[in-house]
């Protein structure tokens, strides 16, 4: 997951749209900043495909060495199941709707 420097965002709210050409380069960028973002979810839904099993291991069995071979086949396990994939489908209809709510209030 990248960083997103503070004074990008504090920019963002001084944003003052003062005639159409300065309205349609603020559209362009929020959609250039919606394709990144949008960009980062699946790398890091992939990144979490990949290695949730390994991370719950860890967490559950805490000091005991795991083996990655481990890790990979208990995630897989866990993304083959149809109620866990709808949770995290679920879950992630939520936060792009709650995305969409912040764009459409700015």
């Amino acid at each position: 997951m990248t960083n997103h420097n503070k004074t990008e965002e504090n920019n963002i709210e001084r944003v003052q749209i003062t005639n159409l050409a300065n309205l349609e380069r603020e559209i362009q960028r929020l959609k250039e900043k919606t394709k990144t973002l949008a960009s980062e979810w699946e790398s890091n839904n992939t990144s979490l495909k990949e290695n949730l099993g390994e991370v719950l291991l860890r967490s559950v069995f805490g000091k005991l060495k795991l083996s990655e071979q481990m890790g990979n086949i208990l995630s897989k396990f866990l993304f083959s199941q149809p109620i866990i994939m709808e949770t995290l489908l679920k879950f992630r209809v939520r936060i792009i709707e709650k995305i969409r709510q912040l764009f459409r209030k700015r």
